[in-house]
């Protein structure tokens, strides 16, 4: 993967000459080198596929990139919840399944500490 560099991102985000400032290149450059480069490339392929879809960014550029910030924050937070392995009781499994018997990716796991019986799902 090719590493993104910040002045590709401020070409990205063409600033009006009202933004386009030392102050703000500065604060953005600031705000970008905080970032690892796995979520300076999300923040920047975000940017440019709202701009290919004529979606909106802000005209701030420092703005922008909180805005994107904020939005891959989402984005990461759900993907986390998904990955989280998903579990039925064993009660629970039988009246979705009407079987105990493994089915679906699902797999039986006993709780010794609970003396009982879950479903896990990956």
């Amino acid at each position: 993967m090719e590493t993104i560099i910040f002045n590709d991102l401020w070409q990205l985000l063409q600033p009006s000459e009202t933004f386009d400032t030392r102050g703000r290149f500065e604060s953005c450059f600031a705000r970008w080198n905080r970032w690892d480069p796995a979520k300076r490339t999300r923040i920047y392929e975000q940017i440019a596929a709202k701009r290919q879809k004529g979606g909106f960014i802000h005209p701030n550029p420092c703005f922008a990139l909180d805005d994107a910030a904020q939005e891959d924050e989402t984005q990461q937070a759900r993907a986390a919840v998904r990955r989280q392995p998903q579990t039925l009781s064993y009660a629970d499994y039988y009246t979705r399944y009407g079987t105990t018997e493994e089915c679906d990716g699902w797999k039986r796991h006993y709780l010794p500490e609970q003396q009982k019986k879950i479903y896990v799902k990956n």
